[in-house]
């Protein structure tokens, strides 16, 4: 395995409650990690944790965040996207040669629902300039360059703008192709997103709960999100 990967988690200290939960669920379904991973936040958190200081935005932050590390790729999600199955580590080694390529800016290995065309490789699409959400925050390996390209475009200051207004940058004469890993399930599967406008959404908790990982947090609890599905534990079969 490569040491030029990272797995980048930005965040910040006001979803500090969703650390642990995403740390545990990480020692559960990936204990045996072969790239390091960075949680980033003003003061940083996880194993490697990356610190940015002062909040500067979301996409500042991540700006600052990728400026300080070594790595030249990075598997980036975010911190309330818990990963719920094993990934499929041979299929995200395939990813990570993939985005070696220099044509090539980012390969989605997570769940959405972005339209892509067909390649040699059946399990491979490429992703349409005119697919909505082709810039997303569901996990991806990203070239950091390409990220940095994407992230300073202008009008992008949150993570909703990185995925509106990057999809748009991420077609400029100097963008790159954006591939996407068609395997179901996909190799890396997370529950998306357990926290919604700032509130813990009902069936993520319960999900948590069900594969004995609590939640300590004083944060509001909203229903069940329309359309989210949560895996299955032994105890449901």
């Amino acid at each position: 395995m490569s040491d030029d990967t990272c797995i980048l988690i930005p965040s910040c200290d006001a979803f500090s409650d969703a650390h642990p939960p995403f740390m545990a669920c990480m020692e559960k379904y990936w204990p045996y990690r072969h790239w390091p991973m960075r949680g980033l936040s003003e003061y940083g958190w996880g194993e490697h944790p990356l610190a940015v200081g002062d909040d500067m935005g979301w996409c500042n932050n991540l700006i600052h965040g990728l400026e300080q590390i070594d790595e030249d790729y990075v598997l980036m999600f975010l911190e309330d996207m818990f990963i719920c199955e094993p990934p499929d580590q041979a299929a995200l080694n395939k990813a990570a040669m993939l985005v070696r390529d220099v044509d090539v800016g980012a390969i989605r290995v997570g769940p959405g629902a972005e339209e892509c065309e067909a390649t040699d490789d059946p399990g491979v699409g490429r992703m349409f300039r005119s697919s909505n959400y082709r810039i997303g925050t569901s996990p991806t390996i990203w070239s950091k360059e390409f990220l940095l390209f994407v992230l300073r475009g202008p009008r992008i200051n949150t993570a909703w703008d990185f995925e509106i207004v990057g999809t748009k940058q991420s077609v400029a004469p100097s963008g790159k192709a954006i591939l996407k890993m068609t395997q179901m399930p996909p190799p890396v599967q997370v529950l998306y997103t357990a926290i919604t406008r700032g509130r813990w959404e009902e069936g993520a908790l319960n999900w948590l709960r069900r594969v004995d990982i609590e939640v300590e947090t004083d944060r509001p609890v909203k229903g069940y999100e329309v359309g989210q599905r949560w895996p299955k534990v032994e105890s449901d079969e």
